[in-house]
């Protein structure tokens, strides 16, 4: 019964936080998104590893 994980959106989440990580850094300008939008990324990926959960949005397949 293998379990197949087929996409993972790891823009999303990211994208989402955005803002409030720009606050907490009071960040003002625009011109670092994509650099703060990847360690966003990166540290939900190692939260991710470290505790075996998903949090990205995934689409899974189950065969039985």
């Amino acid at each position: 019964m293998p379990l197949t994980c087929l996409t993972v959106d790891y823009a999303t989440l990211p994208a989402a936080l955005l803002c409030a990580a720009k606050a907490q850094m009071r960040v003002e300008f625009d011109r670092d998104d994509v650099y703060i939008k990847g360690a966003i990324a990166r540290a939900i990926s190692e939260i991710e590893a470290a505790t075996n959960l998903s949090l990205f949005s995934a689409e899974w397949e189950w065969t039985p």
